[in-house]
C-alpha cells in the first residue's frame, strides 16, 4: 500500500469570491470565505471541497469518468432505491487551498447589479455588495495538500498525473465565474511524497492514541434538519476503525493479520482534550447542582435523600451558564466550531442544483487533540503482537479520510498505565458509562414502558447477564437512554429484517452495584475495564445478533464493544466525595 501526498498551488487572477456563511462587515452580502491556520492567523481560502469538485467536473468533460469513479468515490444507492447505504470510497483527499500571505483586515468592495430588462435601468433594491481583497487583474495564489492512497507508487503516480491535468483542465474557480472572478491562470503540482514515517512500536495488550486533524472535519450526530449536520466533538471509536478498514482494502501482505483480525480490535472513542493534557473523564449524570446554591455541586451518589430535599438539578435541567461553569470546574473545554454552507452544482446549466443545500457545523482541530486508545485483548493471544506491530504501522501513516469531508489527521501512539479497579471502603462498584452501550432489552420492556419496567430490565441485565451472579444492582442509579436509528440504520445494518431502532444507555449513566461473590465481582470489573461491556444476551437476541458469531456483529450493529462502545470507568475518582465548592478559576476542590 502506498500513502503519500503533493503540494498543489493555484495562481488565480483577481477578483475572487468563495462564498462564505459568515457574516460580514455591515452592508456587505458576499464575504470571502475564511479559516484560521494552525497559529490562529485568519486566512481566506478555497475550500477542498470546492477544489474537488471543479477537478471531478474536468474530469468528465476529459472524458475520464473512471478517473471521477475511482478516484473520487461514489455515492451510496440510498435504502429507498433498493441499496444498502454501502458507498464507494474515493483515493483521493483535498485539504483546503489557503492563501498565505494576503491580510483580511482591510478588504475592499465591488458591486454587481440587475438591470430591468423593460426600463433599461437598475431593479429596484437588485444590488449586491461583494468583498473583494484582491483587485481585478491582481494574481493571487491558493496552496493546498492534496493526499493519496494506493495500491502502489505506480498507482499513486498516475493518481498525481490525473490530478494535474484535471486542475489544468479547469478555467475558473470560486463564484461569479460568469463575470470574470476566479480566472485559473497556473497550476503547479510538487512532487509526490511518501508517507510511511518509522512507527515506534509499543508492546503490550493495549495503547493510548492521540489523534491530531490538520483541518476541520464533520463526524455527523442525529441531524435536527436533512440538509445540517453538525459534528460531534467526541471522534468515534468505529470512525477510526472505519477509516483503517477503508486504508485496507488497498493492503499488500504486509497487513493481511491485520486485516483478518481487525474486528477483534478495540477502537476506544477519542476525547478531545489541550495539546499536551490528558484524556478528560465523562462526567457521571449523578451530579447536581442546587437552586439555592449554584457555587457548590453534589453527588446523589453519597446522600440521596439529603439532596433530595435541595431540590437538585441534574445535567438534563442544567442551563447552559450552569452547564458552563460546570465543565470548566472540572477542566473540560470544547474546540470551536466552524459553520460552512454548500450547494451542489448542476453540471450543464453551471449553477447551483434547486433544493440542494446543506451545512457542516465543524469542529476546529487547532489547539487540541482527541485521546483515545486501542486494545488488542479480542485478539487470539498468537497473533496479537504482529497484528498490533502492523496497526502502529498502518497508524504512523496517519487517518486519511476522516468524517464527512475526509479530513486527514495525525496519529501517534503511547503506552497505557493499565486497567486497576480502585477498591472502595463501603466495598460497592460503581460504574460510570464513558460512552454509549446497548444493555437493554426493548422486547422485554414491552410497549408500555414504566419505571419499574426498566429498573427492573437493568436488574436483569447487571445481576444475571453482565455480573453472572456476582453483583446486585441496588435502587440508586442514574441513567438515560435515547434511540438510535432512521433511514441508514435500517438499511445499513437491518437490511431485509424488520425495523428495531437501537435503545441505547447514554454516557455518563452511573450504577451503583453491591458486590455479592467479591472473586467473580472483581474479575468481571475487571474484564468490564479493559475489553468494555459486552452486548448482554437479550439485547443481541432482540437485535439480531447470533451467539457463536461475535466476529460478525458489527455488519449488523454498530454499537458493539470493539467500535468504542461500552466504555466503562470503574470507581471513579469523581465518586469519592459528597459535594465540592466550585471555584470561580474553574478548578474543582473540597
Amino acid at each position: 500500500m502506498y500513502a503519500g501526498s503533493f503540494e498543489a498551488t493555484l495562481q488565480l487572477r483577481g477578483p475572487v469570491v468563495s462564498h462564505s456563511s459568515a457574516v460580514g462587515g455591515y452592508g456587505i452580502d458576499t464575504v470571502m470565505a475564511r479559516t484560521r491556520d494552525e497559529n490562529g492567523q485568519e486566512r481566506y481560502y478555497l475550500a477542498g471541497t470546492l477544489i474537488k469538485g471543479r477537478l471531478g467536473e474536468a474530469w468528465q468533460e476529459l472524458g475520464r469518468q473512471d478517473w471521477r469513479d475511482d478516484f473520487l468515490g461514489l455515492a451510496s444507492p440510498g435504502g429507498e432505491e433498493g441499496g444498502r447505504n454501502l458507498p464507494r470510497r474515493g483515493t483521493v483527499f483535498f485539504g483546503d487551498f489557503v492563501d498565505g500571505k494576503t491580510a483580511t483586515g482591510a478588504s475592499c468592495t465591488r458591486f454587481r447589479v440587475r438591470i430591468d430588462e423593460q426600463m433599461g435601468s437598475v431593479q429596484h433594491g437588485m444590488v449586491q455588495v461583494i468583498e473583494s481583497p484582491w483587485r481585478s487583474g491582481e494574481p493571487v495564489t491558493f496552496v493546498g495538500t492534496v493526499r493519496v492512497l494506493a495500491e502502489n507508487g505506480d498507482k499513486a503516480a498516475e493518481v498525481r498525473g490525473a490530478v494535474e491535468r484535471g486542475l489544468n483542465w479547469i478555467a475558473a474557480a470560486g463564484a461569479e465565474q460568469s463575470a470574470g472572478f476566479g480566472r485559473l491562470e497556473k497550476v503547479h503540482c510538487g512532487d509526490l511524497e511518501e508517507r510511511r514515517p518509522p512507527a515506534t512500536i509499543i508492546a503490550g495488550d493495549a495503547v493510548e492514541m492521540a489523534i491530531t486533524p490538520t483541518e476541520p472535519f464533520c463526524l455527523a450526530l442525529r441531524r435536527i434538519a436533512k440538509n445540517m449536520f453538525g459534528s460531534s466533538e467526541v471522534i468515534p471509536g468505529g470512525a477510526v476503525k472505519g477509516v483503517v478498514a477503508e486504508m485496507l482494502k488497498l493492503r499488500g501482505a504486509e497487513y493481511s493479520e491485520l486485516s483478518d483480525n481487525l474486528y477483534a480490535i478495540r477502537f476506544l472513542h477519542a476525547f478531545p482534550a489541550k495539546l499536551e493534557k490528558k484524556r478528560p473523564e465523562v462526567l457521571p449524570l449523578s451530579l447536581a447542582i442546587v437552586p439555592a446554591d449554584k457555587t457548590r455541586i453534589y453527588n446523589a451518589v453519597h446522600d440521596w435523600l439529603a439532596i433530595e430535599a435541595l431540590e437538585p438539578a441534574f445535567d438534563v435541567d442544567w442551563k447552559d451558564q450552569d452547564r458552563a461553569r460546570v465543565y470548566a470546574a472540572f477542566g473540560l473545554e470544547s474546540a470551536d466550531m466552524e459553520l460552512r454552507v454548500r450547494t451542489a452544482i448542476e453540471g450543464e446549466a453551471r449553477r447551483a442544483k434547486d433544493e440542494d443545500l446543506f451545512g457542516y457545523r465543524m469542529a476546529v482541530p487547532h489547539g487540541f487533540r482527541w485521546c483515545g486508545g486501542v486494545s488488542f485483548a479480542g485478539v487470539p493471544e498468537l497473533k496479537r503482537g504482529i497484528v498490533a506491530r502492523q496497526l502502529q504501522e498502518l497508524l504512523a501513516m496517519g487517518l486519511f479520510g476522516l468524517g464527512k469531508t475526509k479530513a486527514w489527521a495525525k496519529v501517534e501512539c503511547a503506552p497505557t498505565a493499565g486497567a486497576v479497579v480502585r477498591g472502595r471502603a463501603d466495598g460497592r462498584i460503581i460504574v460510570t458509562l464513558q460512552t454509549a452501550a446497548l444493555l437493554l432489552n426493548p422486547g422485554r420492556l414491552g410497549a408500555d414502558v414504566s419505571m419499574d419496567a426498566v429498573k427492573k430490565e437493568y436488574e436483569t441485565v447487571w445481576n444475571l447477564e453482565l455480573g453472572d451472579g456476582s453483583v446486585e444492582l441496588e435502587d440508586l442509579y442514574f441513567q438515560r437512554t435515547a434511540l438510535a436509528g432512521g433511514g441508514y440504520f435500517r438499511h445499513r445494518f437491518q437490511h431485509d429484517l424488520q425495523y428495531r431502532p437501537f435503545l441505547l444507555t447514554e454516557a455518563g449513566s452511573v450504577f451503583v452495584l453491591r458486590v455479592r461473590n467479591a472473586d467473580v465481582a472483581a474479575v468481571k470489573a475487571k474484564e468490564w475495564l479493559i475489553r468494555g461491556l459486552p452486548i448482554p444476551k437479550g439485547a443481541r437476541s432482540f437485535y439480531y445478533l447470533r451467539d457463536g458469531e461475535e466476529s460478525t456483529w458489527w455488519d449488523h450493529c454498530p454499537f458493539v464493544r470493539e467500535n468504542g462502545y461500552g466504555e466503562v470507568s470503574v470507581n471513579s475518582a469523581l465518586h469519592d466525595w459528597a459535594s465540592h465548592d466550585l471555584k470561580e478559576d474553574g478548578d474543582v476542590r473540597e
